[in-house]
């Protein structure tokens, strides 16, 4: 018999179940799943030549710094993402671009300026101090002042 029942192992859940333990309660987690951890999956690329992550695949220590806690209470293992080298765009379903990371490919200017734009934004979001307004999440692309 237990105090608490958590229905499904992803992030949400599991912290669910931590919490409840640390408040000193009896915690079972019933995942339908071989594995926990929801939709923050890594698998491993078909060529057998690395891993592709699936689901939540970045976080930061600025904007997330409850999940950057438990990457360090956990001693969990990260990738810093490079910032240099080789960019690869797929364009089609048959086509990909690749290009020196930090500089657009050719597109019309149109184009060029439009990913600038949002590479910009993107770019600068990234870097700000404050934690992000839950709000956003509720603004379409088109409703925003991103300015796209």
């Amino acid at each position: 018999m237990f105090d608490l029942i958590v229905v499904g192992a992803g992030l949400s859940g599991l912290q669910a179940a931590y919490s409840a333990q640390q408040a000193g309660l009896s915690v079972a987690v019933i995942e339908a799943r071989d594995r926990v951890g929801g939709k923050t999956w890594t698998v491993p690329l078909a060529s057998g030549r690395g891993v592709a992550d699936l689901g939540a695949a970045w976080i930061n220590d600025r904007l997330q710094p409850r999940i950057w806690a438990y990457v360090q209470k956990f001693d969990l293992q990260t990738v810093r993402q490079r910032l240099e080298g080789k960019a690869i765009m797929q364009s089609s379903e048959s086509e990909r671009v690749v290009y020196p990371f930090g500089i657009t490919p050719e597109f019309t200017e149109d184009e060029k300026l439009n990913l600038e734009r949002i590479r910009d934004h993107i770019q600068r979001v990234s870097l700000l101090k404050e934690p992000p307004n839950s709000q956003d999440d509720n603004v379409t692309l088109d409703q925003s002042d991103a300015g796209f």
